[in-house]
């Protein structure tokens, strides 16, 4: 087919179509073809191309679209060269969106917050502190109600008070420990001194395997966790230790 003129399309009321011939041959688009409804458009069988659908209504797993597609770009920055360049939708390596938060908020302290940055944020608590299920599972940033985080050495779990008896072979006291224990204070109510250790082989002299002495009626208090495991011993049976456990 050459060149074609306005003298060779011919519109046929008659069937809805128009023909575009030029002697050798002919090309006619009929226009009943396409079927145009409220809900879809559909090709020449009537076979549905493209659904149209209506907000917050349902658009069913064999309902047929266009997809809207994107680019995948493993680095940063941007896939077009200049300012007003049409740019697609931009994904990572694991098909997911990139996007870029809004970093910036105008809602001022002790004001409530009605905006939806990214922020860091905690949550606040009044009385006792619980203890998480198992190990490795997630927990929130927790403060009180006046705001200060949790991450001081106050004692806001438990504290336990027990009473141990040393003798003059080496034994672990508390062997269960109070859970989420920070400190412990071990008070010689005895009159003897006692020695201890971080293992049953700590002795009750100056040696080179001699433990920390605590002489009687005295005290001694460090930041031990439930996890240390303490001795004591002394040069003889008998001898009195309260235990005071802070978490």
């Amino acid at each position: 087919m050459s060149g074609i003129t306005l003298d060779d399309v011919i519109l046929d009321s008659t069937t809805s179509s128009i023909a575009v011939t030029d002697g050798g041959g002919s090309l006619t688009v009929d226009f009943t073809r396409l079927v145009n409804t409220t809900d879809s458009v559909a090709i020449g069988d009537e076979t549905t191309l493209v659904d149209m659908a209506t907000m917050d209504s349902a658009f069913g797993l064999t309902s047929a679209g266009f997809p809207i597609m994107g680019v995948r770009q493993d680095a940063g920055g941007s896939p077009v060269s200049a300012t007003g360049d049409a740019h697609p939708l931009v994904f990572n390596n694991n098909g997911e969106l990139k996007v870029a938060a809004n970093l910036s908020s105008s809602v001022s302290d002790d004001e409530p917050y009605t905006e939806m940055p990214i922020a860091i944020g905690g949550r606040g608590v009044s009385g006792l502190l619980s203890a998480l299920s198992t190990t490795g599972d997630k927990f929130d940033m927790l403060g009180d109600l006046y705001r200060r985080q949790w991450v001081n050495n106050s004692y806001n779990v438990a504290i336990e008070i027990t009473t141990e008896t040393v003798g003059a072979t080496a034994a672990e006291i508390v062997a269960t420990p109070l859970a989420g224990r920070k400190s412990i204070t071990i008070q010689n109510a005895s009159t003897n001194s006692i020695w201890l250790g971080h293992s049953a082989g700590v002795t009750a002299d100056d040696a080179a395997t001699g433990g920390l002495e605590i002489k009687k009626n005295t005290s001694y208090t460090d930041d031990f966790g439930e996890n240390i495991n303490l001795f004591l011993i002394s040069d003889g049976a008998g001898r009195t230790v309260k235990v005071f456990e802070k978490g």
